[in-house]
């Protein structure tokens, strides 16, 4: 059976929907957090 692979996708001005699960926007702000300190740009869309 194949993995099943999840991911969030926000549209908009970069706010976060009032509704977003905290589990969700803490792991998204560590991430952003980490990706700041390895002075990484933002992946691209695509």
């Amino acid at each position: 059976m194949a993995a099943i692979t999840r991911g969030v996708i926000l549209v908009g001005h970069g706010g976060i929907p009032k509704e977003c699960p905290q589990e969700i926007l803490t792991k998204l702000k560590r991430l952003e957090s980490q990706r700041r300190a390895a002075k990484l740009p933002p992946s691209l869309e695509t």
